[in-house]
Parts: C-alpha cells; structure tokens; sequence
C-alpha cells in the first residue's frame, strides 16, 4: 500500500508540472469547446466614440447644432457643438444589436438637426474604440422666424378659407329668402 501511495504521491517540482499540464490541457480543451460552440465570437458590439470639428456650407457649425449618428437601427444621443466642434459622441449599437458580427460592416452615418453630413464610416469590431473624424454638411434648412411666419400665413389662408366657405353654405341653402340670394 505505501509503494502504491508513493507513487501516487508526487515529489513538489513533478506535483507542479502535473497541475500545470493539467490547467493546460484544461484551457485547450475550453478553447476548442467555445470555439466549436461558437460562444468566444457571440459578443455585444462595443460603442466607438467620435469627436471632431463640424462645418455647414463650409463654415463652422454654430454653437448648439445637434449631432447624432446612426448605424442600422441603432441611434446615437445628439451632442451639441461648441466652438464648431462636438465631442463625446456615443454611437453604441448594442442597444439595438445583440452579436459583434450583427453589426460590423454596416455604415455609419451621422447628422445634424437632421441633415446627413458628408462624411461616413464603418463600423469595425473592437474595445471602445475613439475616433477623430471632422464632419461636413451641406446648408441646413431653415428654421426660426421664416418658419413661423409659413405656418401663420397658412393658418391665416385655412381660416380665411373657413369663413368664405361657410358664408357661402349660408347665403346658398335652399329655402333662404333675402334680396337677390332665393333659390
């Protein structure tokens, strides 16, 4: 019995090497395991974070222009610019995406209060990832008291409109008596 537990029993060099083959032998066997499962790739895409300066028309983007960026169905929060640049913008596609490889190849695109710049990218697999990329747009439509004073104007014709219309119900309905108007 003792010949048999001796040699059971290893020596404490030989008893490392014997663990250490074993956690060996056990590393290669999950790596083969996930890799055949496929569970190593099935990873949440990661966000890219952008900053760079922005220019509309050529000129730089004036202070509290609306930045965000698309990539599939995934949209990214608006960053306002300052200075004509933005920063600190967040495209993070795992609120829409589920797997890494959903995701990588698909174009980004990016906008400002609506209108797509210039300038794309695409996605690529990694490690919150920062990128420097300065964003063209052309003329923004526009907005302010021009669009206001469209909507009274339009306001003011279906009013106008209106009563024209009902005056006209009124003065032409059959049975109406009066100077000139009876049917």
């Amino acid at each position: 019995m003792n010949r048999i537990r001796s040699k059971l029993l290893l020596p404490g060099a030989d008893r490392n090497r014997a663990r250490a083959a074993g956690l060996l032998v056990f590393a290669a066997l999950a790596v083969v395991w996930f890799s055949w499962t496929g569970a190593v790739s099935a990873q949440p895409p990661f966000p890219i974070i952008y900053d760079g300066s922005a220019t509309i028309g050529g000129k730089p983007a004036p202070d509290g222009t609306k930045i965000t960026a698309r990539v599939g169905r995934a949209e990214s929060r608006s960053v306002e610019v300052v200075d004509g640049r933005y920063e600190e913008l967040f495209v993070d596609p795992s609120l829409e995406y589920q797997f890494t490889e959903d995701v990588v190849g698909l174009v980004i695109e990016f906008f400002a209060d609506g209108v797509r710049a210039v300038e794309t990218h695409v996605y690529v697999e990694g490690f919150f990832l920062e990128r420097q990329l300065n964003l063209n747009f052309p003329e923004l439509p526009q907005t302010g008291d021009l669009a206001w004073d469209n909507l009274w104007l339009a306001l003011g014709a279906a009013g106008l409109a209106a009563v024209v219309g009902g005056s006209l119900l009124l003065a032409l309905r059959p049975g109406r008596r009066g100077p000139g108007l009876s049917v």
